[in-house]
């Protein structure tokens, strides 16, 4: 497919089908009913893996690294914020994402991609993400003065027991959730 010409409302009609989360099949499935010449669902996955997922990766990675540089140019130890998200609710999720958000700034820096499997449970996928960010930070030479998360058992045994220089609080929304349940 390198070097290969793609028509652009082909493309950019993979790009906002994969940009609004959509369902490709059922968008091209209306642009059928309605007489409309469109892409293939093989050339829409095609066009994802070939084309899209490569251009969203670099990006990503641009995107990260002068976030990096920026975060260290601040001069001043850095406010951040982590909470994860599963692919489903309770305790079945099969993949969990943890973000890292800097509240300094207001920028997302950071995310981890955790799969059940590696973790060993859905509670697990969390603490797994929430490591790998905090290791990943560390190793960028991010300072953080202060760190908010929900009540993860394991993420406050972790800041009180190996990110003790950080301040750690409760993210108040979490607070007033659980004060209701």
């Amino acid at each position: 497919m390198p070097g290969t010409q793609i028509a652009a409302g082909n493309f950019l009609l993979c790009f906002a089908i994969l940009m609004a989360g959509g369902s490709a099949s059922k968008v091209i499935h209306i642009f059928q009913h309605m007489g409309l010449g469109c892409v293939s669902l093989r050339s829409f996955f095609r066009y994802q893996k070939e084309r899209l997922f490569p251009m969203i990766y670099l990006h990503w990675k641009k995107y990260q690294e002068n976030m990096m540089q920026r975060l260290k140019e601040v001069g001043e130890a850095l406010v951040m914020a982590g909470d994860g998200r599963h692919d489903s609710m309770g305790h079945s999720a099969k993949y969990g994402a943890y973000t890292i958000f800097c509240c300094t700034l207001s920028k997302i820096v950071h995310f981890s991609l955790v799969q059940r499997n590696e973790a060993g449970s859905s509670f697990g996928m969390e603490y797994m993400g929430f490591q790998r960010c905090m290791t990943y930070l560390s190793e960028c030479g991010i300072k953080i003065s202060t760190f908010i998360s929900d009540r993860h058992t394991s993420i406050a045994k972790h800041m009180k027991e190996k990110l003790s220089g950080i301040v750690h609080y409760f993210d108040l929304w979490h607070l007033k959730k659980s004060m209701f349940i």
